[in-house]
């Protein structure tokens, strides 16, 4: 009789299983420094997270794991990937201070990663125009200043600079 009860409750208890609370467990499991060291971890880590974002959009968790799904796939050079969640991202929360954020980070994987410099130069435009005072537009600005150029042309380019500024202010 005891053994039945207990069957029975258990069987209850994972009928009753909730995959959506499910996957957030999974979310927070994998969600530390140490764990995500490993190889496996980050992968497993990134799967929940879009599987979540995908199933559950509506959740109240849902931007912070859209966004944190963008950067795990960067992380994992996945940069296609990366690109469709920050520009899910911008879609689904477009005024999230993120959004910001995730504009110039589709624009910086398009030129560093992707070596699309078009593309880069649309999103860093886009950044400048949408978010003239968010925390990246300086640094869109500077992209866009130095797009196409080698880590050698822009080093040039400074050192002529700082010549100048010396020689203007007498140093």
């Amino acid at each position: 009789m005891i053994k039945r009860s207990l069957l029975i409750a258990g069987l209850a208890l994972v009928a009753c299983s909730n995959p959506q609370n499910d996957l957030k467990q999974r979310i927070e499991n994998l969600n530390n420094i140490d764990s995500l060291q490993i190889p496996e971890n980050a992968a497993a880590f990134n799967k929940a997270l879009c599987e979540f974002v995908e199933k559950f959009p509506n959740d109240s968790l849902a931007p912070n794991y859209t966004y944190l799904a963008a950067q795990s796939c960067n992380g994992l050079k996945a940069h296609d990937k990366a690109i469709h969640y920050f520009k899910m991202f911008r879609e689904r929360y477009p005024d999230d201070i993120r959004a910001g954020d995730a504009t110039f980070l589709i624009g910086f994987i398009y030129a560093n990663e992707l070596n699309q410099q078009d593309s880069a130069l649309n999103y860093y435009e886009e950044m400048v125009v949408k978010f003239p005072n968010h925390r990246s537009t300086p640094a869109a600005q500077s992209e866009i200043k130095n797009l196409g150029k080698t880590p050698e042309q822009i080093y040039q380019e400074f050192m002529q600079n700082d010549s100048l500024r010396k020689q203007v202010q007498g140093e």
